[in-house]
Formats: structure tokens, C-alpha cells, sequence
């Protein structure tokens, strides 16, 4: 290492020293552990010498001196408006508004948010002090995140049947996953707006019941949408591209959240952050010994020290004599031994399909009925005909998958309606507010007793759709489909008139273009 590097590395050194004995000075002792990473202490060679330059000692505080009276270290300016706006502010406030309605079950789920911001805290708290981690660190380090999450909507889910509540459960469960937005890679700020859109539609719901009621619940509805657009704004004003990292920073496997991730309390000071690295060690490198020539080289070396050669690398080969050629001598030929056909055949020969295990032969999979986020599931029934789904909501969509000889209900009106592989099955719906879709279906019946804008069928045949007189505008699209036949309401009396969908197209060339019309047979 030359003269001039030597006294850059030495200067270096220097200041650091002076700017830790001044933050030493300037500390103050303080409860709680500091953020720490542990020093990653990596396997060397033996070849290699390392010499550490030796460090003094941090100076000791005297009695009576500013280190040891009580001072908290500086804290990142975007922690400090995360604990003022929203931990010591609005989520105080909406944790007030909850504890001031006295129902147990909700009071709970309002802590388990209250825990999400906590953890969400200690996320950026780590962003401050680490280096972006890779996609599979970054998934572990957000774990205790995702499990709170799935509390909240747990609690949600069991409280269902809870008539009275069921709206403040859902309002609290469909804001809550907008701490999602620290994994969004750009725009946070507008995950955290559709979060607050989504609680949005119940909780205004809880306002109109309850406006001239109680008005406990319109402020707690109200607080909760004041706390997510609060944080919406801290969004948008300190991470408006996607979380913030620090390049020179440690390790993110290597922070801390159970020191460093608690919640911040009103007059206590959050924990300091790391000390100064140590100077960096002076490495001293020894060329590696020489290798005695009469060593033989094998593995990797013998191959890369044979490619090495170049046009010297043909030497070794053998001619071939003339007597050893087998075009030359007709004799080796006959001689010689055919190798057996290799018993497992080769990734690259065809081989035949094999077969589908006949329907009646598979192995029926057990029924289900249940909600999965905002899509009702209702699959492998059969022969059941009071299939009914009632507490639908217009945000969400039912999913029908095979099904057989079943009559399913949906009382409501829902986002939209799609039904595969069913056989025999018929389906009533009240309104849907998008397409209803039913793909390879067979002998299926659909009623709709309010109204729907589009309905969809593919590879479907034998099929039967009763339209409701406020249903007449539906478009409706077929593909590749047969015998299905629409019934449309011709009075009051409840009598229909059953119209077939075209099947047959003719196809004709008019300048250059193909046009194509509904053949129809009379007579």
C-alpha cells in the first residue's frame, strides 16, 4: 500500500475517533438495549495476515458530567413524525374511540392493529439503520407482520354471525392490511389509499346506521379513516418512491426487532442508535506458496490447466492406424459388438400419453362452502339442492366448480357470478354488478331475478337462462356452445318465451373482408 494511502486511511481513522469521543460527551445512559449487529466474523485463508490496529479505550464519564445525567440519542426525523402523527396520535385516538364503545371482542382486534403499526415501526426503524436485504430476508423480517394480519382477519371471520357488529369487524379488517405498503416497489402511498377506500365502504355503512343512534360509533368509524389517511400523508411525505434504506448500513438478518421494535412510549425516549463502526483492519496479504512441479493437478485444475494449452492440447492424441479404421476393414465390422438398447428411454423420444383415470374411478374430493377474502367458494357438491349463500356482500364474487345435480341461491347483490365444470346445476341470483361467467358446463339452468349487465358462456351445451323483466338490456356472449336457449318474460302472469341462440354462421368474402350472418331455416 503506498505512503499517500497510508495517511488518507490514518487521517480517517482520526476523525472517527474524534466524532465518537464527541457523541460519547453528548450521550446520555438510557434504559433499554441499543441497536446492535453482530460482528460477522468470516472464515480466512491461512495465507492471509491480518493486523488490527489497535483502538483506545471510549473515555470514562466522570461523576456529575453530561454522560452521566439522562439524554436520549438522535432519532431519525421520519421515526420521530411516525411515533407523533401516528402511534402517539391518531392510533391513540382510534384505540380511545374503540375502548369508549365496550365491546370486548372488537376492542381486541383494534389492539392486534395497534400491534401492526408497533410492528411496522420496527420496519422502518431497521430500514434507518440497514441495507436493503434480499427479497427472501426481506419476507422473514415482515413475518410477525403477516401473522397479526391474519389475527385481525381471523377475528373478523369468527365474528360473522355478530349482526351488530359484524360491520365495525369488517370496517377495522379491510383497513388493516394498509401497512402493506412498505413490499409495494413504487407509489406506496396509493396502496395505502385503496386500503382506505375499502374500509371506507363499511365504515361509512356504521356512520349511516348509527348517525342518529349513538354517536360513539360515527367518531370511532371516523377516527379509524382519520388514522390511515394520516398515514397515507407520512407516506407520501418521507417514503413517496417505496421504502427508504441505508446503503451504508448493517445487516437486516442481523437487527434486532425484539430491541429495537417496541413501541415508543409518550415520555420515554426511543432506544439510540448503533455506535460507530471500528476502524477498518489493515490486511496484509502473503502470496501463496508454489506448488512443487511434481504434484499431479486434479479435479477443476487438471481441466482448466489442460484448457490452458491452447493448440498443445492435441498433442496427447494417438494417430489412428489404417488397420484400426473400420471404412478400411469391413472385417471389424461384422465383428464387432452392437451395445444393448439402454433400458430407461431418452429424455428427448416421445413417449404415449398416459391415460386419464376414468371420472367414475377418481376419488371424490370432500364438499366446501366457505369464504376466502372476498370470494365465496363453493365446490364438489352433489345432489344437494339447498345450496344457499345469504350473506353476500357487493364487493364480493361467487365461485362454483364442480358441481353436480345441485341448486345453489345467492341471495343479494353481489361483484359477480362464475361457474366451471358443473353438471346438472342451477344457480339463482338476484342482481351482480358484472359479468356472470360459465365456462365448460353441461345442462346447467341460470335464473337472474334482478338485473346483470353481461352474461358469459363458453364450451358449454344443453343450457337454459331465464332473464327477469328488468334484466332485458344483459348482453349476452356465447362460444363455441349448443342447444342453449334464452327465456325472456312475455307478461305478468310469469309465462316466458324461449328464444335459441344462433349456432350456425354463414361466412361470406365482400370486399376482402369476411362477413358472417345468422343462418336461418324456414318452411
Amino acid at each position: 500500500m503506498s505512503s499517500q494511502g497510508l495517511n488518507s486511511l490514518a487521517t480517517i481513522i482520526k476523525r472517527l475517533e474524534a466524532a465518537t469521543s464527541r457523541l460519547e460527551d453528548l450521550a446520555v445512559v438510557q434504559s433499554g438495549g441499543a441497536l446492535s449487529f453482530p460482528e460477522a466474523t468470516a472464515a480466512r485463508p491461512a495465507s492471509t495476515i491480518i493486523s488490527q490496529r489497535p483502538t483506545s479505550p471510549p473515555p470514562q464519564a466522570k461523576a456529575g458530567s453530561i454522560a452521566s445525567e439522562a439524554a436520549p440519542d438522535a432519532v431519525p426525523a421520519s421515526i420521530v413524525a411516525y411515533d407523533e402523527r401516528i402511534i402517539n396520535g391518531k392510533l391513540s385516538v382510534f384505540l380511545e374511540q374503540t375502548k369508549g364503545l365496550g365491546q370486548a371482542k372488537l376492542e381486541e382486534q383494534a389492539k392486534l392493529v395497534a400491534s401492526l403499526f408497533q410492528k411496522t415501526r420496527s420496519v422502518l426503524l431497521c430500514a434507518t439503520a440497514c441495507m436493503k436485504p434480499s427479497d427472501t430476508d426481506f419476507a422473514t423480517l415482515m413475518g410477525p407482520i403477516h401473522a397479526t394480519f391474519n389475527a385481525v382477519t381471523k377475528i373478523k371471520d369468527e365474528s360473522r354471525s355478530n349482526r351488530e357488529w359484524s360491520l365495525h369487524f369488517q370496517t377495522i379488517s379491510d383497513g388493516a392490511g394498509c401497512v402493506g405498503w412498505v413490499q409495494a416497489p413504487s407509489s406506496p402511498a396509493e396502496a395505502v389509499k385503496e386500503q382506505k377506500e375499502a374500509a371506507e365502504f363499511y365504515a361509512n355503512r356504521v356512520i349511516s346506521t348509527y348517525k342518529e343512534k349513538d354517536k360513539k360509533h360515527v367518531d370511532w368509524a371516523r377516527s379509524y379513516i382519520a388514522l390511515i389517511e394520516e398515514l397515507r400523508k407520512y407516506v407520501l411525505e418521507y417514503h413517496k418512491m417505496g421504502l427508504i434504506w441505508n446503503p451504508k448500513g448493517g445487516k437486516a438478518t442481523d437487527f434486532s426487532l425484539e430491541s429495537a421494535g417496541g413501541a415508543p412510549g409518550k415520555s420515554s425516549a426511543p432506544p439510540p442508535p448503533p455506535p460507530p463502526p471500528p476502524p477498518p483492519p489493515i490486511i496484509e496479504t502473503t502470496p501463496p506458496p508454489a506448488s512443487s512441479g511434481g504434484a499431479a493437478l486434479t479435479g477443476t485444475a487438471a481441466v482448466f490447466a489442460q484448457l490452458n494449452q491452447g493448440m498443445d492440447i492435441t498433442k496427447g492424441l494417438r494417430k489412428v492406424e489404417k488397420s484400426e479404421m473400420t471404412h478400411k476393414n469391413p472385417s471389424l465390422r461384422v465383428s464387432g459388438t452392437v451395445p444393448a438398447r439402454s433400458p430407461s428411454p431418452s429424455p428427448t423420444s416421445k413417449q404415449p400419453p398416459k391415460p386419464k383415470k376414468p371420472v367414475s374411478l377418481q376419488a371424490k374430493k370432500p364438499p366446501k362452502k366457505e369464504l376466502q377474502g372476498g370470494k365465496w367458494i363453493v365446490e364438489h357438491y352433489e345432489n344437494d339442492k339447498e345450496i344457499v349463500l345469504d350473506d353476500v356482500s357487493i364487493s364480493q364474487v361467487v365461485a362454483l366448480y364442480g358441481c353436480k345435480n345441485c341448486v345453489v341461491q345467492v341471495k343479494g347483490k353481489i361483484n359477480g357470478v362464475t361457474m366451471t365444470n358443473c353438471q346438472k346445476t342451477s344457480i339463482v341470483i338476484d342482481s351482480t354488478i358484472s359479468v356472470i361467467s360459465i365456462t365448460n358446463c353441461q345442462s346447467f339452468q341460470l335464473q337472474i331475478l334482478g338485473t346483470a349487465p353481461t352474461i358469459q358462456i363458453e364450451t358449454t351445451d344443453f343450457g337454459q337462462v331465464f332473464l327477469s323483466g328488468t334484466c332485458l338490456g344483459a348482453e349476452i356472449i356465447t362460444a363455441k356452445c349448443s342447444a342453449i336457449n334464452i327465456s325472456i318474460p312475455t307478461g305478468s302472469e310469469g309465462d316466458f318465451s324461449e328464444k335459441p341462440v344462433p349456432e350456425m354462421l354463414r361466412t361470406v368474402i365482400q370486399d376482402g373482408k369476411l362477413v358472417s350472418s345468422i343462418v336461418e331455416h324456414s318452411g
